[in-house]
């Protein structure tokens, strides 16, 4: 299932002239959504939850670069999960999202404040 999710965004970003998605593996996707989670202020209790970790140290040492990161790019990274478009980097329009319509279309864009 993985591989045919990849394949098909692989042929979207080829289609803009993009780099392909690099290696994906169960384990670089865990430890992807739990660096997003930190970094959007996701509470502690919850990426623990989710995360299956019963101790925090494990988490917190390892992830603790996410919640160090720009306040601008963390706006940029919670805007897919509120099912948002994120804006482009190196564009500027860090706080510029598409809403998701119906059927998952992007809306027009809009600017938040």
């Amino acid at each position: 299932m993985m591989a045919a999710v990849c394949t098909r965004a692989n042929a979207k970003l080829a289609e803009r002239g993009e780099p392909p998605l690099p290696r994906i593996t169960p384990h670089s996707l865990r430890h992807t959504w739990c660096s997003v989670m930190f970094a959007i202020g996701e509470p502690l209790p919850n990426v623990l939850a989710d995360g299956g970790w019963a101790d925090p140290s494990l988490p917190l040492r390892i992830y603790a670069h996410s919640m160090r990161r720009d306040p601008d790019e963390n706006a940029r990274l919670k805007a897919p999960v509120e099912g948002n478009e994120m804006a482009p980097i190196g564009t500027g329009d860090r706080l510029r999202v598409r809403r998701a319509g119906p059927r998952g279309k992007p809306r027009n864009a809009k600017a938040r404040s």
